[in-house]
């Protein structure tokens, strides 16, 4: 009867900590997308504004003789 409670408390415990660790994974995953969301969104708003600025510039295309 001791033997089955015990295996019973340790399979609880094991349990317990491998649905600890996965969570802290999926939480550090979560966190890593989202910083690199942010990253993105960042790129392309500079991305936009170097556009923006681009498209006001006289371009030459044939040199003066």
């Amino acid at each position: 009867m001791a033997e089955m409670v015990s295996s019973a408390v340790v399979h609880e415990a094991v349990s317990q900590i491998v649905s600890d660790l996965i969570n802290r994974h999926e939480e550090k995953q979560k966190s890593k997308t989202d910083e690199n969301m942010e990253r993105l969104e960042l790129a392309h708003i500079k991305l936009e504004a170097a556009l923006e600025t681009s498209e006001k510039w006289q371009i030459v295309t044939e040199l003066p003789n």
